[in-house]
Parts: structure tokens; sequence; C-alpha cells
């Protein structure tokens, strides 16, 4: 926490201010265009490559080159910048390839007269949401690594102790859990300009199908990646971090709060579309407000319970999240009546296939033990996850439950890639 270490990490992510406002331009003119697919798969690139540069990069510099852990951070944020630029330069590759396309685009928008007034009001206006949307959660994060240091130290923890666990909390089991945000957002984004779409046509019905397939979309892959990361929480946590007396219980925790935050992050970005900016803000701070004022108070009840007294702020997270995702639910059904029958649905439709997934998972522990260097740990772990992800995807395609929540088009594209199903 030296004055130096701080400098340094915020050099190294200022870097991040010379590319990504770049990428975030190129997106909405690829998005306008049209162009969602592309753009959304930047989306995944972009997460992608930053997870693989925040996981390794931080585990090679502390752990294989034995550097203090501001270079271990620093790494990670690296992780940031150099993401934006590989998902930047494969935007640029695309608009050069549809430059033809692209250009009746721009012929059309030279028709249009808008004056500089005009476009600076919306850009104000339609930046404030973004601006909250894109920080919720790190105030999320300040709250909690100021509350929980509070808490722990009120009930006997001393302060380094403290410290120790609200760095885990707040730094490094989320950089763990950045797969599943970034898998499902990823997937998510595609379907945003579709919303979009169907609500300047007012085709309602369209909006809350979309809706319902965004949030079964997180549901999908963020319930299988759960199970996974609570299964095997101790393996994963060692792998990246070391022994740890606190780590893995916060991991697992953790991956489940992710979860809720994925689909509170997907739901304000089809408000933003929908331009519902009332319901964003009501949301998203009353569950701030919520998490705020439930931090300490929860670290004081699960010490008196006798229950991890640490995991108080990710219950105050997590009923934040569900507040703010209630609050999205209501006011859309109270507004455009909508109806959430196929999220129950698929809800009941992943039984079988978690199922199978978690009996999968609990053989596979019992055949690679959690012992050995870290490299056979990694080895093992990534065995496992492969072995469990085959039977998961494989039981929900018997079952139909990738076709009902993906559709028949998007599985039949990736049938036809992996080469397993001929064009027709």
């Amino acid at each position: 926490n030296s004055i130096e270490s701080v400098v340094l990490v915020i050099r190294v992510i200022s870097l991040c201010l010379l590319i990504i406002p770049f990428l975030s331009v190129t997106r909405g003119y690829l998005q306008g265009n049209k162009y969602v697919s592309v753009s959304s798969f930047s989306q995944l690139l972009e997460q992608m490559v930053r997870i693989f540069i925040v996981l390794v990069g931080s585990f090679v510099v502390i752990n294989i080159l034995h550097y203090d852990i501001k270079w271990g951070v620093s790494a990670a944020l690296l992780g940031t910048s150099i993401s934006g630029l590989v998902a930047y330069l494969f935007l640029k590759y695309k608009i050069h390839k549809s430059k033809n396309e692209l250009k009746i685009g721009v012929d059309e928008t030279k028709k249009v007269k808008v004056t500089a007034k005009e476009i600076i009001f919306k850009i104000i206006k339609y930046a404030v949401p973004v601006v909250i949307i894109a920080v919720t959660q790190n105030i999320y994060e300040m709250i909690d690594l100021k509350f929980i240091i509070k808490g722990l130290y009120m009930i006997g923890y001393s302060g380094e102790a403290s410290e120790v666990i609200g760095s885990i909390v707040v730094t490094w089991t989320p950089k763990i859990c950045m797969v599943i945000n970034a898998i499902a957002t990823g997937l998510c984004a595609s379907i945003i300009p579709f919303i979009v779409e169907s609500f300047v046509k007012k085709d309602m019905k369209n909006v809350n199908s979309k809706f319902n397939q965004a949030i079964n979309t997180i549901f999908l892959v963020g319930f299988v990646l759960v199970l996974f990361i609570i299964l095997f929480n101790k393996p994963i946590y060692y792998i990246f971090y070391g022994d740890s007396a606190y780590g893995p219980t916060v991991l697992s925790m953790m991956a489940i709060v992710s979860v809720f935050f994925s689909i509170h992050l997907v739901t304000n970005m089809m408000l933003q579309g929908m331009r519902k900016y009332k319901i964003v803000y009501l949301n998203t701070f009353a569950g701030i407000i919520a998490n705020t004022i439930l931090d300490i108070p929860l670290i004081l009840f699960l010490n008196k319970i006798g229950f991890y007294p640490y995991l108080g702020s990710l219950f105050s997270t997590l009923i934040g999240q569900i507040i703010s995702i209630s609050i999205v639910m209501i006011c859309l059904k109270k507004e455009y009546k909508f109806k959430y029958n196929e999220i129950l649905k698929t809800m009941l439709k992943m039984i079988l296939p978690l199922s199978c997934t978690l009996i999968s998972i609990i053989i596979l522990k019992l055949i690679f033990k959690d012992t050995g260097t870290y490299f056979i740990r990694f080895i093992k772990l990534a065995i496992c996850g492969i072995i469990s992800m085959v039977v998961y995807l494989l039981v929900s395609y018997k079952n139909k439950s990738l076709k009902y929540i993906l559709g028949d088009d998007f599985i039949d594209k990736i049938l036809i890639k992996l080469k397993i199903k001929k064009k027709s």
C-alpha cells in the first residue's frame, strides 16, 4: 500500500486510455451498421485475452519470476490495454474487409442533418447511464473493501488478516471469476441490438423473448462454471495464488455473486438501449445502498452464528444485486407486461445437465486427487474441466436445453464449424 506501488499501478492502467475509447467508438460504429456478430465476438475476444493475461501474467510474475505483488498487479492490469488493442485490431481488420458494405451506411448518414448542439446533448444524455453501468462493480468493490476491513477488525481480526481478506474479496477472486462475466456478457451482447430494434418497432413480445433469452444464456454458462468452481475451489485458488485459509471459501461465494452481477450488467445494458434510464438509476442505486447498509451487520451476524464472517460482504453484494435485478423485472412487468415463464422453464431444463455434470465432477475428484506440483495440479484441473464441460454440453444438447436457449440456427452454425454436422 505504499505510494510508489499505487503510482506504478496508476501508470500501468492509464495506458488503456489510449486504446479503449477508440475500441468503444469502433464497436458503436459497427453496431450502428448492424454488424452485431463482429462487435460481439470482439468483446468475447477482448475478455478472453484479458483473462489470460490477468491470470497467467500475474502467476508468472509472482510465482515464477518472484517479483513483488505490485508487479503482479501491474501485469494483471496490463491485460486491459493489451486485450483492448487485440480487439481493436480485429475490428479494424473486419472493417477493412467490409469497407464496401459500410460505405453505403456512410453515404446514407450524409443525408441526415444534425446540429452540433444536438450531438453534444445526446452524447451527454447517453454517456451518463453508460458511466454508471461501467463503474457499478468498482463502487461495490470499494464499499466492500472499506467495510470488510472495518467489520473484521470489530470482531477481533488483526489489521493484517483483515487487509489480506479484503484483497482476496475485492481483487484476487474476482479475477478468476471474470471468466463467468466475460463469457456470459460476450454471448448476450449479440442479443442486445435486436432488443433495441424490436423496441423501436414496438414489438414488445419479441423484446420480452430476447430479454428472457439473455438471462437464460447467463444461466446456461454461469451455473456450470459456478458448480465447477465450488467443487474445485481449493485447487483453482492454489494454482493461481497458493495456499490460503480464506481464498477457496471466498472464491466459491464470489462465483455465485458473479452470475448475478452478469445478469445485472446485461439487464442494465438492455435498459440503456431501450432508453429506460430512470430504471437504470433506480435499480443501481438501490442495490448499492442495500450493499452499504448490510455489509457490517451481515459480517457481525455471520460471526455470531459461527459462519465465515468475511463472507458477509459478499452476501450483502449478492442481496444488492438481487434487489437491482428484481426492480428491473418488476418495472418491465408493470410497464410492458413482461412474462418470465421462459426463465423458469430454462432452470427446470438445466437440472438434468447440471446433475450429470455434478456426478461426473464427483467421480473426477475421486480419480484425480488434489496433490502434486503446480503444473501437475493444473493438468489435472484442465482434464477435469474438459471432461465435465463435455458431459454438460452433451447432456444439454440431448435434452434440447442448448437449442431452447440459443436457438437452432446458432447451434447448427457451431456444429457445422466443428464439422459435426453438414450444411443443408
